[in-house]
Parts: C-alpha cells; structure tokens; sequence
C-alpha cells in the first residue's frame, strides 16, 4: 500500500461521517446516502432540480431519482439521439423490497411529468 491509499474500512467510515450526523432517522439517512453517491458518482451538483426525493409508504424503498436529460436532435435528425434516462437509487433492502417486479411496480408510480 502506497502513502497515499487508506484501507477501506477507513475510507468508507470517513465517507459515512457527514451522513450519520446528528441523530437522522431511517428515511433521512438513506436520502443523505444516496444523494452523497450519486451526486458523486455522476459528479452532479446536490441542489439540481433533478433530483426527485422518494419517501413514504409505498415507495419500494427507493430514496432518491435523478433525471439526466438527453441531447435533443433537429427536425433533420441530424447527431445522435440520446434520450432521457432515470436513475433509482434505493439505499436500503428490507421488506419495502421484495425483488425486481417491486421496483418495476415503483417506476410506474413515479411522475413522469417533470420529464417533459
């Protein structure tokens, strides 16, 4: 291990450091998890409007979506298409999870309206 590498364990508890503060609750800790990972995963900014936060019964259990947009074409169909794209991020699996037909079943109820 070189001296700029920490162990993981180290790394993961230093990441988590800023999530678990305070005394959150359940919901909150997950919507803080997965903000903190996908903001850096694809490097978004955690104020974007975006960002849809999940919560309540019936959720599925998924915390947070983000809606990246995709470059529109020209009447011409000139470029490339790239449509919109959803990510779901659930932080947690318990019983709101109960495989892939759950999250399937979520997606449908997710207002879609914002896309347009």
């Amino acid at each position: 291990m070189t001296t700029d590498q920490i162990p993981f364990e180290q790394f993961r508890e230093e990441w988590l450091v800023d999530i678990r503060e305070g005394d959150p609750s359940t919901t909150k800790l997950g919507h803080r998890f997965a903000r903190k990972l996908l903001c850096q995963w694809l490097d978004i900014e955690d104020s974007s409007d975006d960002l849809v936060y999940c919560d309540g019964a019936g959720d599925g259990g998924i915390d947070i979506a983000f809606l990246h947009r995709g470059e529109g074409q020209d009447a011409e169909g000139e470029g490339r298409a790239e449509g919109h794209t959803w990510y779901l991020v659930q932080g947690k699996y318990g019983s709101a999870f109960a495989g892939a037909t759950t999250l399937l079943e979520r997606v449908r109820k997710l207002d879609l309206r914002s896309a347009e």
